[in-house]
């Protein structure tokens, strides 16, 4: 996760909302934030992130659908947290 950009979050945590793995407006208000930067719009791994793939400083990136749900829900509230940090 540590390897993922603002684009790759942004993704990822609008494929969780949509996957219900994280709850609450939180996760919804970083994502959509994120998303609305041109940088964001732009960057090939923002739709790799809406497919569940992580970037993660390899080649092919991790599908995190291979993980159980809790883990995946715990990688999608670490994925809100980091998205917190990387809002203008």
């Amino acid at each position: 996760m540590n390897q993922a950009g603002a684009g790759n979050v942004a993704g990822l945590l609008a494929y969780c909302i949509h996957k219900n793995y994280v709850y609450g407006t939180t996760s919804r208000s970083v994502a959509r934030t994120l998303a609305k930067q041109q940088t964001v719009q732009k960057d090939p791994y923002y739709s790799i992130g809406g497919q569940g793939l992580l970037q993660n400083g390899t080649t092919t990136p991790f599908d995190i659908a291979t993980l159980a749900t809790p883990e995946r829900v715990k990688l999608c509230s670490a994925l809100t947290k980091k998205g917190q940090t990387l809002l203008p």
